[in-house]
């Protein structure tokens, strides 16, 4: 098992482009079956600070990783 968190912050200004910025928290949970087979849940939050409309959106991520 693993298990993992993460802060992240995006500037999306950029010269005349008023992009404003986000803040995400990333919660996530890895589980190791073997050294082939792995499945992977995230779960993130993101904080905008744009002014037009409410744009914060939160994302269930689930994946399965086989290697061969």
């Amino acid at each position: 098992w693993e298990v993992a968190a993460r802060i992240s912050s995006l500037d999306l200004t950029d010269g005349t482009i008023q992009g404003g910025s986000v803040d995400i928290l990333s919660l996530g949970v890895n589980y190791h079956v073997n050294r082939n087979l792995r499945f992977q849940a995230s779960y993130m939050m993101a904080d905008s600070d744009r002014v037009a409309g409410d744009d914060d959106p939160n994302i269930l991520q689930l994946r399965l990783r086989y290697t061969f």
